[in-house]
């Protein structure tokens, strides 16, 4: 039933982009092809392990709002791009228009359940005064879920090199993580990590936990910490 009403979202999420979108018809329909396609797989555990398709969420770096439109109501986006704020805004979602490193003016403490970022990370200059200024922003108790690209253990980034995939090392990335540098970063930081996974090996298999936290070279490797 769960991945029935998931599936259901997702069905009516594109019914609401076709009718409330104000990009051309080709446009909307690549969007909706690309990225709403299936319902995310992040999106399929952190509701179901934390249920955020019934929290309020800030998302930071949305993009399309492919993962934020299945978050519970009232939750709202913080994007830098004028195509994705315009996007979201047409769909009634509302969305900050600010640079993260200068800070979160404008943004309301202590009035998210959960702050949810993917793949921001790794692009950022001061990844600690980022994660210092989340505190304000959380309700007491509340979740912080950060989705980074992951550095493998040197063996292994050989082997992906030479296979051709080092997508931890793109030309736009300024820090590079691993499991325990992520870990740590959040701890220093003043938060708790609670568990790390990537979405694609999310199981309860102990071996296959060991190698997607710190064999698998993934893009979206989630960290959830309070």
């Amino acid at each position: 039933m769960f991945h029935k009403d998931l599936e259901k979202r997702r069905l009516e999420l594109i019914e609401e982009i076709k009718e409330k979108s104000s990009f051309s018809k080709e446009e909307t329909e690549r969007i909706i092809k690309f990225f709403f396609h299936k319902v995310p797989r992040s999106v399929q555990i952190l509701s179901k392990r934390y249920d955020l398709a019934n929290k309020k969420v800030l998302e930071i770096a949305s993009a399309y709002g492919q993962t934020l439109l299945y978050w519970g109501s009232g939750s709202e986006a913080v994007e830098i791009e004028p195509e994705y704020i315009k996007f979201l805004n047409n769909l009634d979602r509302k969305t900050y228009s600010l640079n993260v490193e200068d800070g979160f003016d404008g943004i309301p403490a202590e009035n998210y359940d959960v702050i949810f970022s993917s793949n921001l990370f790794e692009h950022l200059v001061a990844p600690h005064f980022f994660i210092a200024r989340l505190y304000s922003l959380l309700k007491p108790g509340g979740l912080l879920i950060v989705a980074h690209p992951v550095v493998p253990t040197v063996f292994v980034r050989k082997l992906w090199t030479w296979i051709g995939y080092q997508g931890w090392s793109a030309v736009e990335h300024v820090n590079f993580f691993t499991p325990e540098t992520a870990r740590l970063t959040l701890e220093v930081g003043g938060f708790k990590v609670l568990e790390q996974f990537f979405p694609g090996f999310s199981t309860e298999s102990r071996f296959l936990r060991w190698v997607s936290t710190s064999r698998w070279p993934s893009s979206a490797f989630q960290c959830v910490a309070r």
